[in-house]
């Protein structure tokens, strides 16, 4: 089940007709406003259960990976050599490859370019997990074998996932919502390999921007590099990794080629609406606005963190060097 990457809001502050009706017309719609709000819950509820099945089934989709990993190490060494050459000591650099290639939103602006292919032609896994406590959230994790540039035996990116309504306005929900990122802190070999590489298109993943307040500037710009950002991880979790094979073979693009124009032509479709949730300075639902209110920000799901309204936690590009300190995961 795909969790959205925004909730745009139902706007209730225009025109009022409820001035035109009786008292008990009134008391009549709050009673139905609360049995709304109850089938609302009901539907949290369910998308919740949603990931819990999900999460069992994990063990189960983790044999099968695990049967998939064993028989690419057994031709990875035996065919590893050039970074740039298609073969299966290459697997999991040309999946990424076709991967973005076939991303609609990454394709016409990014690419893993000669330099980085050097790096993730040592990939010998990628895995998702789920996780349901005491959080919602599921992370993406790029295992490397030992090599000469990183000193991480691995790289993770961590998504969180919101799963409740504001019982003050439930006719936002929408649906799970990622709200936040988080990345690995990367050390690389030396001073030289930080400076070359901690800017490309790979590496930058790990590294999501903080969502400023609304009316700063740069609001809209960040905004949209993290809505890119988590549909990417979504769609590295249910297509990319389970159907690895498909992207390395080329086969995904034919398989994919119709459903992709179909969404654009959705995309444009919705294009005024987007334009109308960008004008109005809102990502989302204000739950994801660092200017709510105390009383909004009390409302939120216990298990969630205090800074729900954050997409993005920063790492500083200045301190994102090999020999910075730990952060929330160091991949060591």
């Amino acid at each position: 089940m795909e969790p959205a990457v925004c909730n745009p809001r139902v706007n209730v502050q225009g025109h009022d007709g409820n001035d035109m009706l009786s008292d008990d017309e009134k008391q009549a719609i709050d009673d139905i406003k609360g049995i709304c709000l109850k089938t609302v819950e009901l539907g949290t509820k369910l998308h919740r259960e949603i990931y819990a099945l999900e999460e069992k089934a994990e063990p189960e989709h983790n044999v099968l990976y695990d049967e998939r990993k064993k028989i690419i190490d057994g031709l990875r060494q035996k065919h590893q050599g050039d970074p740039l050459a298609k073969n299966m000591g290459n697997f999991w650099l040309h999946v990424l490859k076709a991967a973005i290639q076939q991303c609609p939103e990454f394709a016409s602006t990014n690419e893993i370019d000669d330099a980085e292919a050097e790096i993730l032609c040592h990939i010998s896994d990628i895995r998702s997990k789920l996780y349901t406590e005491p959080e919602l959230k599921f992370d993406i994790t790029f295992y490397f074998e030992p090599n000469a540039y990183l000193r991480n035996d691995y790289l993770r990116k961590v998504y969180y996932i919101k799963c409740k309504a504001d019982p003050k306005e439930p006719q936002a929900y929408d649906g799970a919502e990622i709200y936040r990122t988080e990345g690995t802190m990367i050390h690389f070999t030396s001073p030289a390999l930080n400076a070359k590489y901690r800017k490309t298109f790979f590496f930058k993943f790990f590294m999501p921007p903080t969502l400023p307040y609304s009316n700063e500037p740069n609001y809209k710009e960040i905004n949209e590099i993290l809505k890119k950002d988590f549909r990417f991880g979504f769609y590295l979790k249910e297509n990319v990794i389970p159907k690895a094979v498909y992207y390395f073979t080329g086969e995904i693009k034919e398989s994919m080629g119709s459903s992709s124009s179909t969404d654009d032509e959705d995309y444009d479709d919705d294009g005024d609406n987007n334009n109308n949730e960008d004008e109005s300075g809102s990502a989302g639902s204000d739950s994801l606005d660092p200017n709510a209110s105390e009383d909004e920000k009390d409302d939120d799901d216990e298990e969630e963190p205090e800074d729900v309204h954050v997409y993005g936690e920063l790492l500083d590009s200045e301190d994102w060097s090999f020999d910075s300190g730990d952060s929330m995961d160091s991949g060591n």
